[in-house]
C-alpha cells in the first residue's frame, strides 16, 4: 500500500530486502538518539532478525516517508496477529532535514489508518525526553500531544556508568534467601519458577492509566521469547531469589553482542510479601557482579547501564541512587484510542 502526497512524498512499505531498511533504521534511530544521553537503540543486526523472522503472534510493519527516493520518515507498528483489540505499538520519526513539512502529520495519519485496519483501536507511543525539559518542551512531545495521545505513565530513564564501583554494603538477603544466577538460558529445573516471576511481573509493572495488554505467561511463551532473544546476538544475565521451594524474586540484565555499549536493565521484582529484606539490592549486586565477568572484547566497549523506573516507584528510584544510577531523562507512555472507520 502506497500513500501519495501532494508535496510528492508517499509512504511505502519497506520489506525486509529492502536497500531502503537501513535508511529506514538510521532515520529512527537518529530521531529517538537526538539529545539523549546514553540511550540504548536496537542494533540494526536485531532489526534485521525482526523483521525477517517474524513473532509468531505479533507483527512488526515498517514504513517509510520518501521523497525524490530519500527516507525522510520512518513509521514501525507492532500489533498482535492473535489479540487484535491489544493495544498496537507505534513508533515515529521525521529526518532533520524534513521537519516542518508535514511529514510526521502524514506518517502519524498513516499509522492509525493502518492500525484501524489490522482490527486494533488502541495506539500506544512512547516519547523519550532528555534531561529536565517538560514533555512540551520538547519538539516530539508537542507532537505528541497535537496528535491527540494522552499520556499515562510517566518513567525516568537512568544511566549507570561502568565499570561500577560496587556498594559500602553488599551482604546477602536474609530469612533462608537463596539467590540463584546464570547467564543464557534458564535451567530447565527451574522454568516454572522463572516463569511465575515473569508472569506475576506482567501483572504488577505500573502502566498507569494506560490500557494493559496480555499478561499470560507460561513455560513455552518464556522460552520461545528466550530462544528469539539468545538467538539475536543477546546475553542473558539472570538472577533469581527463592525462599524454600517459592520464588521471591527475579532481575535480568541484557548486553548486545552486536552493539555492548549500554547493557539494559530489564525488570526487577520483590514479592510484596519479601520486601523491605534487601533482596531486590542483592539480585542486583548479583547481575552486575556477572556482568563484570563477561569476556575482555565485551567489556572494553561497555560504558553505561540503562533501566526505567516508574516515578511512583519510591523504592526502587531510592535503590537505584544507591548504586550510582543518574536521572538523564523521561520516558512518557501514552495512548489514542482509535475511532471506528465511517
Amino acid at each position: 500500500m502506497t500513500r501519495a502526497a501532494p508535496d510528492a512524498l508517499s509512504i511505502e512499505r519497506i520489506q525486509p530486502t529492502s536497500p531502503m531498511l537501513i535508511d529506514w533504521y538510521q532515520t529512527m534511530r537518529a530521531a529517538y538518539l537526538d539529545g539523549n544521553e546514553a540511550m540504548w537503540w536496537e542494533s540494526f543486526a536485531q532489526l534485521q532478525y525482526s523483521v525477517t523472522r517474524p513473532h509468531p503472534r505479533s507483527r512488526r510493519s515498517l514504513f517509510g516517508a520518501v521523497r525524490a527516493r530519500q527516507c525522510v520518515g520512518a513509521l514501525e507498528v507492532t500489533w498482535r496477529v492473535d489479540r487484535r483489540t491489544e493495544p498496537a505499538q507505534v513508533e515515529l520519526a521525521v529526518a532533520p532535514g524534513a521537519q516542518g513539512r508535514g511529514v510526521g502529520r502524514e506518517l502519524a495519519a498513516y499509522a492509525r489508518a493502518f492500525a484501524r485496519d489490522q482490527g486494533c483501536n488502541v495506539l500506544q507511543a512512547e516519547v523519550f525526553v532528555p534531561g529536565a525539559q517538560e514533555l512540551q518542551g520538547w519538539r516530539p512531545g508537542r507532537f505528541l500531544l497535537q496528535q491527540g495521545f494522552v499520556v499515562g505513565n510517566v518513567e525516568d530513564r537512568c544511566v549507570l556508568d561502568l565499570p561500577w564501583q560496587g556498594l559500602p554494603q553488599e551482604g546477602p538477603p536474609h530469612d533462608g534467601v537463596q539467590l540463584l544466577s546464570w547467564v543464557g538460558a534458564c535451567p530447565g529445573r527451574y522454568e516454572v519458577e522463572w516463569t511465575a516471576l515473569q508472569q506475576q511481573m506482567e501483572e504488577d509493572v505500573p502502566v498507569g492509566t494506560l490500557t494493559r495488554g496480555d499478561t499470560g505467561v507460561d513455560i513455552a511463551q518464556m522460552r520461545e521469547q528466550e530462544c528469539r532473544m539468545l538467538d539475536q546476538g543477546w546475553l542473558l544475565l539472570q538472577s533469581m531469589a527463592l525462599r524454600g521451594e517459592r520464588p521471591v524474586g527475579f532481575t535480568e540484565l541484557m548486553v548486545d553482542r552486536n552493539d555492548p555499549r549500554i547493557a539494559v536493565q530489564e525488570s526487577t521484582l520483590v514479592d510484596r510479601a519479601a520486601r523491605g529484606r534487601g533482596i531486590g539490592r542483592s539480585l542486583k549486586v548479583s547481575n552486575l557482579q556477572q556482568l563484570a565477568l563477561l569476556p575482555a572484547e565485551l567489556q572494553i566497549g561497555m560504558q553505561h547501564v540503562q533501566t526505567y523506573t516508574a516515578q511512583q516507584n519510591g523504592p526502587m528510584q531510592r535503590l537505584n541512587e544507591q548504586f550510582g544510577f543518574r536521572r538523564v531523562g523521561t520516558m512518557h507512555d501514552a495512548e489514542l484510542l482509535i475511532s471506528p472507520a465511517h
